[in-house]
């Protein structure tokens, strides 16, 4: 069991800007309660998953690269890792273009070539909305 915390609805919308603002207004809005949640490990049922169905698959696959790569070799990341990924979303979706962004690395200890590291999101949330989408991808 985790406990995961929920965003509790007041009626007015929630946000939260992931810079500092400069008009001196509020810097992030939402109450969030914490919920007890059971985690399962779902590898054993990975050929049962259906992204039609559950909305997530686990889709086996072994990098070319190592681990040091990911925190020393922006380079490799975006031209090798990003290649691989689109077409492991290929494989398992059949999408004829897959577009990658929003990376973020979350280790600011083992970071060497991003400025303003984003520490991890300690809430349930989406980063994908219909409104936020078009704008994330151009």
């Amino acid at each position: 069991v985790a406990t995961l915390q929920y965003l509790v609805p007041d009626g007015s919308p929630p946000f939260n800007y992931m810079y500092q603002r400069e008009d001196g207004g509020e810097q992030s809005h939402g109450a969030f309660e914490e919920h007890p949640v059971t985690v399962h490990d779902a590898r054993s049922q990975a050929q049962t998953l259906s992204l039609d169905t559950h909305g997530w698959i686990l889709a086996p696959h072994l990098t070319e690269l190592c681990t040091r790569d990911f925190y020393d070799h922006p380079e490799k990341v975006w031209k090798e890792y990003y290649c691989e990924m689109k077409e492991l979303v290929k494989r398992a979706t059949g999408a004829s273009r897959v577009e990658v962004f929003d990376h973020n690395i979350r280790n600011p200890r083992d970071m060497k070539f991003r400025r303003g590291v984003i520490g991890y999101v300690p809430y349930a949330h989406n980063d994908f909305t219909t409104h936020s989408a078009p704008l994330r991808v151009g």
